[in-house]
């Protein structure tokens, strides 16, 4: 499985992606939304999945998510500052890597950064 990190500006702005990738004719996408970042204990909320009835529950996700993912401490810092600033991050985990390339595209249309992590 690889795991596609596109940061968005605004709620917007993720949505028009995850309605991209709801109506991109792939298979075996899991993704959530996560908008909010409380600096005080590191902890992130992911919230429901806009624009779709694929989205997951509102669930806590622990600060230090970012080490299943394989990234570099510097992304891990830009993400995290991002998202406390009110960026939204929309994570794909995507189960077949030929829809990789697709994916990636998607979100680097309206994203301010895409990370893939397998």
């Amino acid at each position: 499985m690889t795991t596609v990190i596109g940061l968005f500006a605004d709620e917007m702005k993720a949505e028009e992606a995850i309605n991209a990738l709801t109506t991109a004719d792939m298979d075996d996408l899991e993704f959530e939304t996560i908008s909010r970042w409380a600096q005080a204990d590191d902890t992130a909320a992911a919230a429901p999945t806009l624009g779709s009835d694929r989205g997951a529950a509102v669930v806590p996700v622990v600060g230090n998510m970012f080490s299943s993912w394989s990234l570099d401490p510097e992304e891990e810092e830009y993400f995290r500052r991002n998202v406390q600033n009110g960026g939204v991050l929309v994570v794909v985990d995507v189960d077949d890597d030929d829809d990789v390339p697709q994916v990636r595209s998607i979100l680097q249309e309206s994203s301010e950064k895409v990370a893939v992590s397998s």
